[in-house]
């Protein structure tokens, strides 16, 4: 394994290690008696923002054939 592919790969795992504590943090956030209240679509936003993103960093790229 190449040093630029260990370095993207390490890179990818602290921002999801990151977005985990965030999304942790929006979870405690949520009011969980009122779902649908308007305060809560912040809270719902940062959860639903925070798994995407880990979820797009855990897809594998197509590396060119060169």
């Amino acid at each position: 394994m190449s040093k630029k592919k260990r370095n993207t790969k390490l890179i990818k795992s602290i921002i999801s290690g990151i977005l985990a504590l965030f999304i942790m943090f929006w979870l405690l956030q949520i009011d969980w008696e009122h779902l649908s209240s308007k305060e809560n679509s912040g809270a719902i936003f940062g959860v639903l923002a925070g798994l995407l993103i880990i979820i797009a960093l855990q897809i594998k790229t197509k590396e060119s054939k060169k």
